[in-house]
């Protein structure tokens, strides 16, 4: 309003002489107070008096008239997006009305055209603090109850695809890709998002993938519990990971290569289940199979975890009838150190492990006799 009265005077007054516009006051107040009736919409021009000089003052006294704006609301309207983002979407946003409501509230409804600038400025500085990645066009609807529209679209880049992975460390993996299906349900939930906001949000869409893999009854049979690693960006990777504490099960391939026994090719399958807290304790049976001479084998054993990287048991074989003696040493993340005894043969094996991948391994093995290089396929 202020503006409005300054670029009227400008516009009559600047250049003139200052004995001038005094000697033809009224004149010019009648004329200032004509013209701002027709601008200042919802409001009456009650007094304008001027004080001229080099710097000329004018006051200005007006008088609201017509329905005034009692209430002010928001609809907020999210397009481009998947549905089951809005909620949080809408919660993250919250009330973005509350200081364009301190500038709308009393005044006329006329008023508002003319005020909704300011409005809509108020609005768009709290979505950028609140949702950064979206963008806003709003539209203010005059009346005593005043609505302003708010129509939100993402921006910047968006999640164009959604990469799953499902694994686990303690049973086969094909077992807890049974819950796969429901997760890539879940994971197009946020495709067509702002990458940033996935970014912004990353323990509620973990949270998400968790609660989604832990409603599958693969949870409930094997007792997993799940872990998620998200990375997002226009390809965004989920790492899905279902262990269990009650069990150990896994199915390993070996090829050797340089050794000099026939039996280069074999498979091993471990069964185990955890009798005290913590997987410290685990009775398991491993099963081995030789396909150049169907031959099977069967060890049962016991192993006990010391401290937080060793295992050392022992297992019996059922067709040798010897006892073998155990450790396992974490030495890293994709390293491990393998260590088997058989007394009655005096015979040790050791092996080197590294990780490649979840499905692959490299193992150096050495004996007292021969040592040959063995790659592992785990499943």
């Amino acid at each position: 309003m202020e503006a409005s009265v300054a670029t009227v005077g400008r516009q009559l007054l600047v250049g003139r002489e200052v004995e001038a516009v005094a000697a033809d006051r009224q004149t010019f107040e009648l004329l200032i107070r004509d013209v701002l009736d027709r601008v200042l919409l919802g409001y009456s021009v009650r007094e304008v008096s001027l004080r001229p000089g080099p710097v000329t003052e004018i006051r200005v006294a007006v008088d609201p008239w017509g329905e005034r704006v009692g209430e002010v609301v928001q609809e907020i309207e999210v397009t481009g997006v998947p549905q089951e983002a809005v909620p949080l979407i809408r919660q993250d946003a919250g009330n973005l009305t509350d200081a364009a409501r301190l500038t709308l509230v009393g005044l006329p409804v006329d008023a508002v055209e003319w005020a909704g600038g300011v409005a809509r400025g108020l609005v768009r500085e709290t979505l950028s603090d609140r949702l950064p990645e979206f963008r806003a066009s709003i539209e203010i609807v005059p009346g005593p109850k005043t609505v302003i529209k708010i129509l939100l679209a993402p921006a910047g880049a968006l999640v164009q695809e959604v990469n799953l992975d499902v694994r686990s460390r303690t049973i086969p993996s094909f077992f807890v890709g049974a819950a796969k299906p429901r997760l890539e349900a879940a994971g197009r939930g946020i495709i067509g998002l702002p990458v940033a906001f996935v970014a912004r949000h990353l323990d509620y869409y973990s949270a998400k993938f968790q609660a989604v893999a832990a409603a599958h009854p693969v949870t409930r049979t094997y007792g997993l519990k799940w872990t998620a690693d998200i990375r997002p960006g226009r390809q965004t990777d989920v790492s899905l990971k279902g262990d269990t504490d009650k069990y150990q099960v896994y199915l390993e391939g070996y090829l050797d290569m340089g050794r000099g026994s026939v039996d280069t090719t074999s498979f091993k399958m471990h069964a185990g289940v955890f009798t005290s807290p913590g997987q410290r304790t685990e009775l398991f049976t491993e099963v081995t199979f030789i396909p150049s001479t169907v031959k099977w084998d069967f060890w049962p054993g016991i192993g006990q975890k010391v401290g937080e990287a060793s295992v050392v048991g022992v297992k019996y074989s059922l067709d040798a009838h010897k006892d073998t003696l155990l450790l396992y040493q974490r030495l890293g993340p994709r390293y491990t150190l393998r260590c088997e005894y058989t007394p009655a043969d005096q015979r040790p094996e050791i092996g080197f492990r590294y990780k490649v991948h979840e499905f692959f391994s490299v193992e150096y093995v050495f004996t007292d006799r021969e040592s040959w290089l063995r790659l592992v396929g785990n499943l």
